[in-house]
């Protein structure tokens, strides 16, 4: 049987996108006939179903461990950098996210479980550590014993890829092994847009293929049934506008923006105007700028915004994107000018309308597929009130969009694009 190794040191419960997107691959995988080992966290859930996939939990530390160690030394200056901050009045970075031993752990598990040139290994969401971790296991290993790796990331290099401090000289690796011939035939990478391929494409000696986020439509009639208990739960009347944003409340995405959004709209406009803002803390807890959006929010007249501020089951958080009317992605020009986004992916498959931020890839998406683009609170407010005004037009455009987008994007294709293109080098190289 033909087997594929899923790693992910993060995986571990269903924050973040890690477990949607291994689950998503998973299912692609086994429609091809492949069996599926999860390299997962030790800390891993066994809650999680596991979609009839191995798990194996083996690495010791997640990207989200080294953030929350850096946070730690970050909070506790000694006496000597605390005098130096009091003379200087100036304050030194942030010290880097120590590294988690993911090499190690991978190359242990690779012994463990025999990963050998029949098997491959796929990480859809490589980092900062893992894409260095993985050109070297490929440097010093014989190209005939080795598996193939399909390695995908969300992230951009310059300046917004997790534990990036590693990426100097990547290009030159990347070079080596162009000249062993290990790429397009032991290492194969993507990124999780067109966008962002093109951008990787420019910066590194390799071609890097799009392999977008697997998109699933929901059931006929879910989004009504999800519309009725979101309303009963926070007693809104059935025809409410619903503005939602999803996910963890960070600055990254432009939570610290919110309230001023909410601010320009309500000074604007009358009638059955609702934000529900899943503002649930991120995993290294919430910085004080997002604190003060939240007491702002709070303090608004009952009713303008709806605060969820702990994490959501599946289900809520399905409920929260299902009935919604517009999709709020207010993300940072500089940190998603490229960079994927899974909540993109969530809100076009659902047939939701998206209002994101201008020049960037959630901003290009909605461009797109019907949605609208921003750049201040003043022009976000006049968005979600142009969506408000032709509230129909933009619902069914939106849902004329989500067949195609979930046509191109399907979880069924997830996984045979990786196997296409080895075909594809196989029959240049051929």
């Amino acid at each position: 049987m033909k087997r594929l190794f899923i790693v992910d040191p993060s995986l571990k419960d269903i924050r973040g996108h890690h477990y949607m997107m291994t689950r998503e691959a998973t299912r692609s995988a086994q429609q091809l006939g492949f069996d599926v080992v999860w390299l997962c966290s030790e800390g891993f859930s066994g809650a999680l179903d596991a979609e009839k996939a191995t798990v194996a939990p083996v690495f010791r530390s997640s990207m989200y461990d080294a953030y929350i160690s850096q946070q730690q030394q970050a909070k506790k200056p000694d006496l000597l950098t605390r005098l130096k901050r009091k003379l200087t009045g100036r304050r030194d970075a942030p010290p880097p996210a120590p590294m988690g031993g993911f090499f190690e752990d991978l190359q242990s598990a690779m012994a463990q479980w025999e990963i050998g040139p029949e098997d491959r290994i796929l990480l859809h969401t490589a980092d900062g550590e893992s894409l260095p971790a993985v050109a070297r296991i490929i440097r010093e290993t014989p190209l005939e014993a080795l598996p193939v790796f399909h390695v995908a990331t969300p992230y951009d290099p310059v300046g917004v890829m997790p534990k990036r401090q590693v990426m100097e000289g990547f290009e030159q690796t990347l070079e080596q092994l162009k000249e062993a011939g290990a790429l397009g035939r032991k290492l194969f990478l993507y990124a999780e847009n067109a966008y962002l391929a093109e951008h990787l494409s420019q910066l590194w000696p390799a071609t890097v293929r799009p392999l977008p986020i697997p998109a699933s439509a929901p059931e006929a009639n879910a989004c009504d049934a999800a519309r009725t208990r979101l309303c009963e739960k926070l007693r809104l009347q059935p025809d409410s506008f619903l503005i939602v944003s999803l996910g963890s409340a960070r600055l990254e995405k432009g939570f610290q923006h919110i309230p001023d959004i909410v601010a320009h709209v309500f000074e604007r406009a009358t009638g059955d105007i609702r934000f529900i803002l899943h503002a649930s803390p991120q995993i290294v807890g919430r910085d004080p700028k997002i604190t003060e959006a939240i007491n702002r929010l709070q303090a608004r007249p009952e009713g303008q915004a709806h605060l969820l501020l702990e994490p959501l089951s599946d289900d809520d958080y399905q409920d929260l994107l299902l009935a919604s009317d517009v999709v709020l992605l207010p993300y940072g020009e500089h940190e998603y000018r490229v960079r994927g986004s899974a909540v993109v992916t969530e809100a076009l498959a659902a047939g939701k309308t998206i209002v994101a931020t201008a020049n960037t890839y959630p901003g290009k998406a909605a461009h797109t597929h019907g949605g609208l683009t921003a750049d201040t609170p003043a022009s976000f407010a006049d968005a979600i009130l142009e969506v408000y005004g032709a509230r129909a037009a933009f619902s069914a455009r939106a849902k004329n969009e989500r067949e195609n987008f979930v046509a191109a994007n399907s979880m069924e294709s997830y996984w045979r694009r990786c196997l296409d293109a080895e075909r594809e080098e196989n029959s240049s190289s051929g």
